[in-house]
């Protein structure tokens, strides 16, 4: 059957095209495209790929499944004038795509950009960048190296992985994150020396003024050490009506876990989750099996109901964690006891003293909070 072409160029710039393409005969096809440029003596072929990304907009309108989008990015630019000469065909036919109505012409990056490299080590780097005067629009990054004669791409990478902090902070639709391996282990120099470029435009993704330099591509691990709790709270998420014994975990495991130590940030590897981690015996032994350059990436919670002497403070505020969080939902007592079933105040504000008084004496972390 003889092909029926649909489609337009929704965005025409000296560096990029955008827009659709399909086959009204065959909603299936996939088809190939081609972006050119005439010339006085030859038509020159600038990019080709297949139209075959999903446009959500596609769907809204009616347009079969929405898996026909395309767009096709090139380096160097063109002038203004060969711009509006630049057209789109399907691959080996005589047919061009239309202009649409409200054909964008400004390139990426040159409109106002949003975004920051947050972590950049030798190894990867990992931020977030947004188009704010085109919100659904995923950005293209350049990696680039300087060089001698020019810049190098190290790789191209689409800015569109989930980060819901970027949403909840009201940064779009929290898509537009990015997280690139790179290909081999930069050096320090080339780490420093990195550009994160905007595809086809001039626009530098600055770095985090709290730009993390460290490899992490772990965001956090979370262990139990033990399966149980000292209290048993009425509004506590996890049930413990079959939990007779505590179950502790073995030093084997905890090394074995360990080997992910190195790849999270600090304060992202818990001791404990769901449970009250001081039930473990060896918890103090287990923090010292960690290796004295990572302890500042421990956390765990603890409710203080159990009562500890003045040594086990002072183990904890030298040992090198990052910080610990304290279970509490009131001072008053009624209502601490009430909530916190099967401990007594009295306990808990002695444990609580005493660790204010060894911590504020210790140097170093000493950070923790009252939830």
């Amino acid at each position: 059957m003889t092909p029926l072409y649909q489609g337009y160029v929704d965005e025409r710039s000296i560096a990029h095209v955008k827009g659709w393409l399909r086959d009204v005969n065959d909603a299936n096809a996939r088809l190939a495209y081609e972006v050119v440029l005439p010339g006085d003596e030859a038509e020159r072929v600038l990019a080709s790929g297949r139209a075959d990304g999903f446009s959500e907009i596609l769907v809204q309108v009616g347009v079969g499944d929405g898996g026909y989008a395309f767009e096709a990015h090139f380096n160097p630019p063109l002038s203004e004038a060969e711009r509006e000469l630049v057209y789109v065909r399907p691959q080996g036919a005589a047919h061009r795509l239309e202009l649409a109505p409200n054909l964008r012409t400004d390139p990426p990056g040159q409109g106002p950009y949003q975004g920051f490299v947050d972590a950049c080590s030798t190894r990867h780097v990992a931020g977030w960048v947004r188009d704010l005067a085109d919100g659904a629009r995923r950005v293209v990054i350049d990696l680039l190296l300087p060089g001698a004669g020019g810049e190098v791409l190290l790789q191209r990478h689409v800015a569109a992985q989930t980060n819901d902090m970027l949403r909840k902070a009201g940064l779009g639709d929290g898509q537009n994150a990015f997280f690139v391996l790179f290909d081999r282990e930069l050096s320090e120099v080339e780490r420093e020396a990195l550009i994160v470029r905007v595809h086809g435009s001039a626009h530098v993704v600055e770095r985090s003024p709290r730009l993390n330099r460290k490899f992490h591509p772990l965001q956090c691990v979370r262990l139990d050490i033990v399966n149980n709790c000292n209290l048993r709270c009425p509004f506590c998420v996890y049930d413990y009506t079959e939990t007779f014994r505590t179950n502790v975990m073995e030093e084997a495991t905890f090394q074995a876990a360990l080997r992910l130590i190195p790849y999270v940030p600090d304060g992202n590897f818990w001791l404990s989750c769901l449970h009250e981690a001081t039930l473990h015996p060896r918890l103090m032994e287990f923090i010292a099996l960690v290796p004295r350059e990572y302890r500042r990436k421990l956390f765990f919670t603890t409710n203080l109901a159990k009562r500890q002497k003045r040594e086990f403070f002072e183990a904890l505020a030298g040992s090198g964690l990052d910080h610990i969080n304290i279970s509490l939902e009131s001072f008053d007592k009624d209502v601490y006891e009430r909530m916190r079933k099967g401990a007594r105040q009295g306990i808990f504000l002695e444990n609580l003293a005493l660790l204010l008084e060894v911590f504020g004496q210790t140097s170093g972390r000493r950070v923790f909070a009252i939830i």
